[in-house]
């Protein structure tokens, strides 16, 4: 129940906000029209205080997420590289990604099935080479009495650390970046479709986050739709 609760949450916001729509996805890819831009942008400004707030509340646990290797690129994150390019072609050729996706379905755009029966089938397809290649799930580095990772300046899962600064430091850098980025997109970037929607997309991004602050309650961790289909395959050949 509390995933289908989440999902709806996540649904409702993102068709809300506009961003599962084609349109406005192709635009984004095309230049023309930066709703999703302004969108997301605001989406991860809200999201980086909702989770802040949750884990020093206790609430959720979210460790560092470990680089992810296919052994195709002489570094560690040759998965994060490919896996993100390829996302970005598929998206900007079917105008869906894997959570707009499912809103699409719901709405009844046409194209959105077409888009699923995609990651469906990719996802099932990856399970196999997973499983022919042997690739395990990765490990989180090794951690030290303190719980701080073993090999200082070697192999640093955060950002932070990687850098030398405080994770306070960081949040407020980093927000203040946002906040920027946020005003520049709103101040020099055209985002007509999503206005044309009746939510300006900077609202419609705190909704997303808010979104995400309903998963985190309910169930302890952030709201991706990726990995679903990547189970599903697993299901498959299981």
């Amino acid at each position: 129940m509390n995933n289908i609760l989440t999902g709806a949450a996540m649904g409702a916001a993102l068709t809300t906000a506009g961003v599962y729509a084609p349109d406005i996805i192709l635009s984004q890819f095309n230049f023309t029209d930066f709703t999703m831009l302004q969108t997301f942008l605001s989406a991860a400004a809200g999201s980086t205080l909702v989770v802040t707030a949750a884990q020093a509340l206790h609430l959720t646990t979210l460790p560092p997420r470990p680089a992810s290797t296919v052994g195709l690129l002489p570094t560690r994150f040759d998965g994060n590289l490919v896996g993100g390019a390829l996302l970005g072609a598929g998206m900007a050729i079917s105008g869906a990604c894997p959570g707009t996706v499912l809103a699409q379905l719901g709405v009844g755009v046409k194209s959105g099935r077409y888009a699923l029966g995609g990651a469906v089938l990719a996802g099932v397809v990856w399970s196999w080479i997973a499983r022919r290649r042997g690739c395990p799930a990765p490990a989180p580095p090794p951690v030290n009495g303190k719980g701080e990772e073993k090999g200082k300046g070697k192999g640093k899962e955060t950002v932070y650390e990687a850098l030398g600064v405080s994770r306070g430091g960081l949040l407020v850098g980093l927000e203040a970046a946002l906040v920027l980025a946020v005003a520049a997109a709103v101040r020099y970037t055209n985002a007509a479709k999503g206005e044309a929607r009746g939510i300006p997309p900077y609202f419609a991004g705190l909704a997303i986050a808010a979104a995400q602050l309903v998963s985190i309650v309910l169930r302890g961790s952030l709201l991706g739709a990726s990995t679903a289909f990547e189970e599903l395959g697993g299901v498959v050949w299981g």
